[in-house]
């Protein structure tokens, strides 16, 4: 009775350990990477196809913004940095980790992935739009195109569009809904509606805890 009661608490230990397991060792390869800081932007001189096309926020409860040298003087670096930027001031790296980790522990509920990965895309349309608001769509698309052509470049992982660290969702499927929004009229993204997305996030997250 004491073991069945117990699995679901455990469950949720397990989730968050492996989300922390998984975040030092995204810090620890950017790490090795040896970024200089510049401004609120850190460049990597990174070597191999992937690392070169590294445009990334790591980092919970302190996020970097990591880009590769490469990245960094490429004509779509600014519409990539703001589109970082908007991912670091929004925290979408913490709030999809306590998602992660949350949806994770409740392994036998259908659907669960499906959740997680349109939270992720939320959180790529939103930076897309912050980035079109500051550098205009088409520096935005732009930024998209060398993604795409990072990708299928052979050993190419596509991180030079921002969010590069983990793929979201079917790369094609995601690229498809970016360039989708990008070709509708701009969104104004109300302050009540962005910390409403926070606090269900975190509502989400005790709820497990309680639950469990």
């Amino acid at each position: 009775m004491f073991a069945a009661s117990a699995a679901p608490l455990v469950s949720l230990v397990v989730s968050f350990t492996i989300g922390v397991v998984q975040v030092v060792r995204t810090e620890r390869a950017v790490a090795l990477l040896a970024p200089q800081q510049c401004g609120d932007v850190w460049v990597a001189h990174a070597q191999g196809e992937a690392a070169r096309n590294l445009a990334s926020t790591v980092g919970l409860l302190r996020p970097r913004i990591v880009l590769s040298s490469a990245v960094a003087a490429s004509a779509e670096a600014p519409a990539i940095m703001e589109h970082e930027r908007a991912h670091s001031r929004a925290r979408h790296p913490l709030w999809i980790f306590l998602a992660t980790c949350a949806l994770r522990s409740w392994w036998w509920i259908p659907g669960r992935k499906s959740v997680l990965a349109e939270m992720r895309l939320a959180a790529e349309l939103w930076a897309d739009q912050d980035a079109r608001d500051a550098e205009g769509a088409a520096a935005v698309a732009k930024a998209l195109c060398a993604q795409i052509d990072a990708r299928v470049r052979p050993g190419g992982h596509g991180g030079a569009a921002g969010g590069g660290s983990t793929p979201f969702l079917d790369p094609g499927i995601e690229l498809a809904h970016r360039a989708r929004a990008l070709a509708c009229p701009p969104r104004t993204i109300a302050p009540w509606w962005a910390w409403s997305v926070r606090a269900v996030t975190a509502a989400a997250t005790v709820t497990v805890a309680i639950l469990l």
